[in-house]
């Protein structure tokens, strides 16, 4: 599966027809304020350690650093890991070493429409090793179709749940939604003008794992 997200899908995903990237760059006027903004909606504290799960390029890790929280990604792709930031080259690694440090929080924006049933129910399991606190923002759809058309254009996604649908497969894996909503501002502004497009879940762990 990590053969997916080599070259063409980041810079030439959109010309390719394999994914919506274009020259996939660090862009801080953009990265920043929506590290900004996690930061805010989820009370994360100076020196909190964060996990973004399914990082690519490492730059939410670059800017959550910037704002003060020990941040680290890892990600399935050799391709970004190798062209990550150089800033944070040493705090991201491959997400085949995912459950093996603890973390207070493990955001994984854009990310889980990319696995398959079994790879999120392995995903749910093993992070309730490693922290209590997910914060998760994912594309909805009506379970053939997105509800925003322009995601069928990356050829990676396979979930295309409605908001029920995940919430029913967070609670089953013992993760309670304490906040779930649809607004997107700050978050994902380009498709803020899509209502229950996308879907922002702050999950608190309710039974701690015996693994």
């Amino acid at each position: 599966m990590s053969e997916k997200y080599n070259n063409t899908y980041f810079e030439e995903g959109v010309a390719k027809g394999v994914s919506g990237y274009t020259n996939y760059t660090w862009m801080p006027e953009f990265t920043i304020p929506l590290a900004h903004r996690i930061i805010r909606r989820l009370r994360i504290l100076p020196g909190e350690r964060v996990l973004d799960y399914g990082c690519a390029k490492g730059y939410l890790v670059r800017a959550l650093r910037l704002l003060d929280i020990q941040a680290c990604g890892c990600d399935i792709g050799e391709y970004a890991l190798r062209h990550c930031h150089p800033e944070v080259r040493e705090y991201v690694y491959s997400s085949t070493e995912f459950g093996k440090e603890s973390y207070d929080w493990v955001i994984a924006k854009d990310v889980l429409e990319h696995l398959t049933q079994i790879e999120l129910m392995n995903f749910l399991i093993l992070a309730k090793r490693i922290t209590k606190n997910l914060f998760i923002i994912v594309p909805l759809g009506d379970g053939e179709k997105y509800i925003i058309p322009q995601y069928e254009k990356d050829v990676t996604h396979i979930l295309r749940w409605t908001l029920q649908q995940w919430r029913d497969a967070f609670i089953k894996h013992d993760w309670l939604a304490t906040s779930m909503d649809t607004n997107m501002i700050g978050l994902k502004d380009s498709w803020k003008h899509h209502k229950n497009g996308n879907a922002a879940f702050t999950l608190r762990q309710i039974r701690e794992s015996s693994l």
